[in-house]
């Protein structure tokens, strides 16, 4: 074999198994990515997002709070605070509107900052208004850096 065609069969074993390691990583991430039903340690952001608006569908006001960053967690439950307003709007949507929300992409990842977007659908499954929210996720060192909502639409 020549030189150039070794150099060749050599790449393309590089680039097989660059793909095959691509894979196993996706595949490690879905696994990752289960649905869970309460918070707690080690929740990926895509998790803790997704837990957040399914908690606000099922109104479990105590659960979902837990998805907000320690700072947000405070007065919570008062509807003059950010996330009792946030409350308040995202139950009247779901129970006056029939909203539902489903997750639809990630948006922007950095080390410690997650832009998500998720569908908002009405009772038809139809997108509502806009048709999608996004929600701000980030690690929240008072929560021994465990991945929190920091700003959520809906």
């Amino acid at each position: 074999m020549s030189e150039e065609v070794e150099k060749e069969v050599e790449n393309e074993e590089v680039e097989k198994e660059s793909v095959e390691e691509k894979k196993e990583e996706e595949t490690t991430e879905e696994k990752i990515e289960e649905e869970v039903d309460s918070v707690k340690p080690g929740l990926s952001p895509k998790q803790i997002a997704i837990l957040h608006y399914k908690l606000l569908m099922e109104n479990n006001q105590d659960e979902w709070i837990k998805t907000l960053k320690k700072d947000l967690r405070v007065n919570a439950k008062d509807p003059a605070s950010s996330p009792g307003f946030w409350w308040l709007t995202g139950r009247r949507c779901v129970t006056k509107h029939g909203y539902s929300y489903t997750f639809r992409h990630e948006e922007t990842k950095q080390e410690n900052y997650v832009k998500f977007f998720f569908n908002r659908l009405d009772k038809d499954g139809k997108p509502a208004m806009t048709g999608q929210v996004p929600i701000h996720v980030i690690r929240d060192e008072k929560t021994d850096g465990e991945w929190r909502i920091d700003t959520a639409s809906y």
